[in-house]
């Protein structure tokens, strides 16, 4: 079965607004995280202080993204027209000492 972003996004924000489960499914992902870092990173282990995950409940709420979304443009054929992206993804902006970076800018 094939699930798109859309269809994920809705699942995670049906579970996560449950009250008895979201505190505890965020737990969960933080604790996989954490193992993930320290299997790569064994010498951070024991020296975390503090770890805040985020979630599309989060963005939602606290960004008002209704969709939970909250980084970059959505991808569609038109985020990928070259048109679109001579006219609006400049790295050189008009503002001195200000550039932009990321995916979508042209080099």
């Amino acid at each position: 079965m094939v699930y798109s972003v859309g269809t994920i996004t809705e699942v995670l924000l049906h579970r996560l607004k449950a009250a008895d489960g979201c505190m505890e499914f965020k737990k969960q992902f933080e604790a996989l995280f954490a193992e993930r870092l320290h299997e790569y990173y064994p010498k951070t282990r024991g020296r975390i202080a503090h770890m805040e995950l985020s979630t599309p409940l989060t963005a939602a709420h606290f960004l008002n993204a209704p969709q939970g979304g909250s980084y970059g443009l959505e991808w569609t054929p038109e985020h990928f027209d070259a048109a679109l992206h001579e006219a609006w993804f400049d790295p050189v902006t008009k503002c001195q000492g200000l550039y932009l970076t990321g995916l979508c800018t042209k080099c």
